[in-house]
């Protein structure tokens, strides 16, 4: 409740309070309720309730899908079926690593997966052409925020040059 008094001069005087216990019968009786509608009769509440929070995650995976600086669905250039298909599935797939990747580090990792793709980038490999032309491969600098991901995903400069063969591409 709140009361406005005039003191004269233009001059007002705002005072307020709340009612603990109608607050809380509001909070408890009114706000953050829903109603979800289903023909699903024989589903049980708890069915409902989880296939209701599993569309969510759907929307989510299609808006992070439409994202045109990561994983865009919308092809582009591609004029048969055949191509849009094929351009579709391989969005897909790399929606699908990126989420195990996202799963596998989410522990050390507080920032949504649009940000992990961008934080992702910051991780790159150098092709080292030395003196006796040995090439060797070196992983620049990583951020100090990003080396406990690089960490959960076994990225590290032992492991690069050992599972990682690009002589056929240079």
């Amino acid at each position: 409740m709140y009361k406005i008094i005039e003191l004269g001069n233009g001059e007002l005087s705002f005072t307020y309070f709340i009612d603990i216990a109608s607050f809380s019968k509001l909070k408890e009786e009114v706000l953050g309720r829903k109603i979800i509608a289903t023909n699903r009769h024989e589903w049980s509440s708890e069915e409902i309730l989880l296939a209701y929070r599993g569309q969510a995650k759907v929307e989510y995976a299609f808006r992070n899908l439409k994202n045109p600086y990561h994983m865009a669905v919308r092809p582009q250039y591609h004029w048969t079926d055949q191509k849009i298909e094929a351009h579709f599935l391989m969005c897909i797939i790399g929606y699908l690593l990126t989420s195990y990747v996202y799963r596998k580090i989410k522990h050390c990792y507080s920032k949504n997966i649009s940000h992990l793709m961008d934080d992702l980038k910051s991780i790159r490999l150098a092709c080292v052409t030395k003196v006796n032309n040995k090439i060797t491969y070196q992983l620049e600098e990583i951020s100090p925020d990003m080396q406990e991901v690089a960490k959960q995903l076994n990225i590290s400069n032992e492991n690069m040059s050992s599972k990682v063969d690009f002589s056929g591409y240079i």
